[in-house]
C-alpha cells in the first residue's frame, strides 16, 4: 500500500500521483533555513515517488531506499524510493518509512541542497557531468557535492537536538502535522528557529 505523507508533502493533482507532490509551505519554509536554499525553489521542486517510468535511484527500498535529485537553472525534482511512501512493515520492515517524520526531513533537508547545485550548473547534463565526475574521483560520500548539500541534513539534526532539551523530541512533528494554518505554522518555526539561532551565537 502507498500513501505520502501528508503534512510534508501535497500531491500537485489529487486524481493523478502520477505527476509527483510539492513540499508543503511550513516544510519548505524550515528546510529552507536549514539548508540555506530558497524557499522558492524548494517550493517550485516536484516529490515524486520512484516507479518503473522514473526508475533512479537505483537503492534498494528494503535497505532503507534513498532519494536523487535532478534539474537545471530552470527546474528540479527529488526522487525519493517507494518505501517512503509505504507503511508496510511486513515486506520493508525498518525502512517502511512512510510515517517517519525524522528520515523523511532529514533526507529532505540533504537533498534540497542539490536544488542550489542544479541552479548553479544551470544545465542538466552538465550538472550530470560533474557529478558523475566527482563520484568517481572522491565516491559517493566524500564527493564534495555531497558534504556540500548534506549541511542541511546535519543543521536539521543539530535543531532537533536543541529544540529536544528545551521543548521535547516532537516539537517539530507537532507543529507540521498540526491543524494550523501554514503562516501560523511558519510562525512557530521562526520561533524556535530564532531561540536556536541565539543559542548558537552564545556558543560561539
Amino acid at each position: 500500500m502507498y500513501s505520502y505523507p501528508k503534512n510534508i508533502i501535497r500531491p500537485i493533482d489529487q486524481n493523478n500521483p502520477n505527476k509527483g507532490y510539492n513540499y508543503s509551505q511550513s516544510v519548505a519554509h524550515l528546510l529552507s533555513l536549514v539548508s540555506g536554499v530558497d524557499v522558492e525553489d524548494i517550493t517550485a521542486c516536484t516529490v515524486y515517488r520512484r516507479s518503473w517510468l522514473r526508475y533512479i535511484p537505483w537503492y534498494r527500498g528494503q535497505r532503507g531506499g534513498g532519494a536523487i535529485t535532478l534539474g537545471s537553472r530552470s527546474w528540479s525534482s527529488i526522487t525519493f524510493t517507494e518505501n517512503f511512501f509505504s507503511d508496510d512493515k511486513v515486506y520493508y520492515k525498518h525502512a517502511a518509512y512512510l510515517d517517519n517524520f525524522m528520515t523523511w526531513m532529514g533526507m529532505s533537508a540533504h537533498e534540497v541542497g542539490h536544488i542550489a547545485h542544479t541552479k548553479r550548473f544551470g544545465s542538466f547534463w552538465l550538472y550530470i557531468f560533474f557529478f558523475t565526475l566527482q563520484y568517481i574521483r572522491h565516491g559517493h560520500d566524500a564527493a564534495p557535492l555531497e558534504i556540500e548539500a548534506d549541511k542541511g541534513r546535519v543543521e536539521f539534526h543539530r535543531f532537533v537536538r536543541y529544540m529536544q532539551d528545551k521543548h521535547g523530541y516532537n516539537v517539530l512533528k507537532d507543529i507540521i502535522n498540526s491543524e494550523d494554518n501554514e503562516e501560523s505554522k511558519i510562525n512557530q518555526i521562526n520561533t524556535l528557529w530564532d531561540q536556536y539561532v541565539s543559542h548558537k551565537s552564545i556558543k560561539e
